[in-house]
């Protein structure tokens, strides 16, 4: 994206929140006088709101929709000029050019998105992202309270589909290693729907409590599973979450039985450079929108460690996170994620583990071995049309963006590097990762 792109992002965006802010006040006042004369909300009215009834779902068209980057998050409050369409049964989200988008930062509804039959948001065609095809292609949304998509996905059948999800360091193949499951017949990708991060936040703010973040992650689940298989033919659905996620890899797997995790990570120095050179694409037009210390945010919180919240308490120390450089405070994720993946191992789940090397060095051998772990047919081809892609082609962290960084070193390398260290101590990690299954030697 060029400099006046972007600029013209930040304000089509500063100029929906603000045209937002005026309706939603007219609205405000409108709903008041309705109210006082007749004793009632008229919320058909509500032209830019994402309002709930109970037991039906509203299904919304898009007039506007802006945000001021593409990697940034979008909601259906924030983002998006609504007009209420009708109101549907919930199981109207069960059709095949029906997503689900978003959980609301309260925690009180849910979000899908609809898109133009012709076009596919889990398509890598169409972005690395379902977060960004959901936003760029939707024509409609539906919102229906939370209260209605826990009781929809209670009703949903267990469905005959094999499950793989790709846990990672971020930085590290995973998008590659999920457009290889994109091209084997039958199988369908979700990377990085935001839906399970929301929920993520919601539990870390103590917005939800654990027992209901456990019920939540596996609605969610269903319902992915629900909207994602309403063709016969998909039979392998592959979850491919954000690196933040990886907590929540033992809730994903519970009561689906048929679920294989594989670890996909990188050398925590090649993940943290690789980081640098995103955050350093990223930051060229960030300060249009945000500043250093939002960034920092980021990576300073939902360190992805492994449940309860009450482990390492020593890593969520908030005196130590705001004294961190940007490179050690990725290299402290990394470490959360590697952690987490340990800990879960020694708890009893079956994760088999995979270094980037070897994925890009070794694509033959990689592909048997993950068929066998993943149980999948024999004569399912190596997919080797992916290796030959740019996994993140149109998006902000394509290759051609990216190269523009290549010559961009880490600033203070020492004291990252010293820090490093000091996690690894306390972490009880190796650097080399002996303790990993490796999926190459199962």
């Amino acid at each position: 994206m060029t400099l006046p792109q972007q600029i013209g992002s930040v304000a089509e965006y500063a100029l929906l929140r603000s045209v937002l802010k005026c309706c939603n006040a007219a609205e405000s006042f409108i709903s008041s006088l309705v109210r006082s004369f007749n004793g009632s909300d008229k919320n058909d009215l509500l032209h830019t709101s994402s309002k709930t009834k109970p037991g039906v779902a509203n299904l919304q068209k898009i007039y506007w929709r802006a945000k001021p980057h593409e990697a940034v998050d979008a909601n259906p409050e924030r983002n998006f000029i609504l007009k209420h369409s009708e109101w549907v049964e919930p199981d109207f989200v069960l059709k095949e050019n029906v997503s689900l988008f978003g959980v609301s930062q309260d925690g009180s509804s849910v979000s899908f998105t609809m898109t133009s039959s012709d076009l596919d948001v889990y398509s890598s065609d169409q972005g690395p992202f379902m977060y960004i095809t959901q936003f760029k292609l939707a024509t409609h949304l539906i919102t229906m309270d939370i209260d209605t998509f826990k009781e929809l996905a209670e009703t949903l059948p267990e469905k005959d589909v094999k499950v793989i999800i790709v846990a990672n360091t971020g930085r590290c193949g995973s998008t590659l290693l999920a457009q290889m499951f994109e091209e084997v017949k039958g199988a369908r990708v979700l990377s990085e729907p935001h839906s399970l991060l929301d929920a993520l936040y919601l539990h870390n703010r103590s917005v939800i409590d654990h027992v209901t973040y456990a019920i939540l992650v596996k609605s969610i689940m269903k319902v992915h599973i629900a909207c994602a298989t309403t063709r016969e033919d998909i039979k392998i659905l592959v979850f491919k979450p954000v690196f933040k996620c990886t907590p929540q890899i033992k809730l994903m797997i519970d009561g689906f039985s048929d679920t294989s995790v594989i670890f996909l990570y990188r050398t925590v120095k090649e993940t943290v450079g690789s980081f640098m050179r995103v955050m350093a694409a990223f930051t060229k037009f960030a300060n249009l929108f945000t500043d250093m210390n939002e960034m920092m945010d980021y990576w300073l919180s939902d360190l992805p460690l492994p449940l309860p919240k009450s482990t390492y308490k020593w890593a969520r120390e908030q005196n130590m996170l705001l004294s961190l450089s940007l490179p050690s405070a990725i290299a402290l994720n990394w470490c959360a994620t590697v952690v987490c993946i340990r800990d879960y191992l020694d708890q009893g789940t079956n994760i088999s583990c995979l270094d980037y090397k070897d994925l890009v060095k070794s694509p033959d051998q990689v592909w048997n071995s993950l068929r066998r772990f993943c149980n999948l047919s024999e004569k399912t081809s190596i997919p080797l049309e992916a290796y030959q892609k740019d996994s993140q082609r149109g998006a902000f962290l394509s290759r051609g963006v990216l190269a523009a960084t290549e010559g961009k070193k880490i600033k203070e390398t020492d004291n990252w590097l010293k820090d490093l260290t000091k996690f690894e101590e306390a972490f009880e990690l190796d650097e080399d990762l002996q303790f990993l299954p490796a999926l190459l030697s199962a």
